[in-house]
C-alpha cells in the first residue's frame, strides 16, 4: 500500500524549517530514521554538502552496504534496477538522494524491503516501540502516511499503521510485493482492490491476501482512513 513532503516526527507532527524553496521531500522521520529527498517525479534530487545528522541513517551508505554484501557491482545493480551506473554511484556518495520509486526499484533489485534502506542498524531488539519513536515514511505528492510499529525488519513480520486522507489512494496503480498481507480497518471507510477485484471495508473489517497480487487501497469516507497493515515476511 503509499502527507506530503515535510519532515515530521510521529509525536508532534511539527515540520522542520530550512528546506530550500522548490524542493519537495519524501522521508523517513523520527529518531534513528533516514531522509530521502524526492523531486516527486520518480527521480532523485541533489543534496550536495548535506551530511547525515547523528540520528539519521545514511541511505547511500546503506545502499552500498547491501550491494557489497550481495557482491554486486554498481553496473550490475544499475542494470537490475533499470538505472544508470552514474546514478547509483552518486546515490552511494550522497550527491543525490533517491525517490520512493527509485528506492522500490533498488530494493527489488537487492531483494530487500524498502525500509531496509532507511533504518539505522541497531544491536539488540526492542520489545516496545514508543509512539514518539516510530519510523514515519512521508512521501511527496501522496495522501498516505506509514508508521512502522515493529522495531525493525529483523523479525518475521512487519506491522505498519497506514493513514490515508479522504479521497486519497495508496498508489496510482496497483503494487505488489513478496509475502502475505493482512489489513485491518480501524477508522474510516476503504475500497480495497486486490488482483482487479474491489472490496468495500468498514471499521473492524479485515482482508488477507498474497502480496504478489497487485493491490491498492482508497479512503472513500468523509474522514481519514486508519488501518493496520501486517506483512510477513517484511517486504515493504
Amino acid at each position: 500500500m503509499s502527507p506530503r513532503g515535510t519532515i515530521r516526527t510521529a509525536e508532534t507532527g511539527r515540520a522542520r524549517r530550512g528546506v530550500a524553496p522548490g524542493v519537495r521531500q519524501g522521508l523517513l522521520s523520527s529518531k534513528g530514521a533516514g531522509r530521502v529527498r524526492d523531486r516527486g517525479d520518480g527521480g532523485a534530487s541533489v543534496g550536495r554538502g548535506e551530511a547525515p545528522k547523528p540520528d539519521e541513517v545514511d541511505v547511500g551508505a546503506a545502499l552500498r552496504q547491501l550491494r557489497t554484501r550481495r557482491r554486486m557491482t554498481i553496473a550490475a545493480l544499475a542494470a537490475a534496477a533499470g538505472l544508470s551506473p552514474g546514478a547509483i554511484s552518486q546515490m552511494e556518495s550522497g550527491v543525490i538522494q533517491p525517490s520512493l520509486t527509485t528506492l522500490r526499484r533498488l530494493a527489488s533489485a537487492l531483494d530487500e524491503p524498502v525500509f531496509r534502506l532507511l533504518l539505522t542498524p541497531v544491536s539488540g531488539r526492542k520489545v516496545v516501540v514508543p509512539r514518539s519513536e516510530r519510523k514515519v515514511l512521508a512521501l511527496p505528492g501522496s495522501d498516505t502516511r506509514y508508521e512502522l510499529l515493529t522495531p525493525d525488519l529483523g523479525g518475521q513480520i512487519e506491522v505498519m499503521e497506514v493513514r490515508i486522507a479522504p479521497g486519497g489512494v495508496s498508489a496510482d496503480s496497483p503494487l505488489s510485493h513478496h509475502g502475505e498481507e493482512c489489513i485491518v480497518i480501524l477508522k474510516g471507510r476503504a475500497r480495497l482492490e486486490v488482483d482487479g477485484v474491489v472490496h468495500n471495508l468498514r471499521p473492524g473489517d479485515a482482508a488477507t491476501f498474497l502480496g504478489d497480487l497487485p493491490h491498492r487501497i482508497w479512503s472513500v469516507g468523509r474522514g481519514e482512513l486508519v488501518a493496520i497493515s501486517t506483512i510477513s515476511p517484511p517486504s515493504f
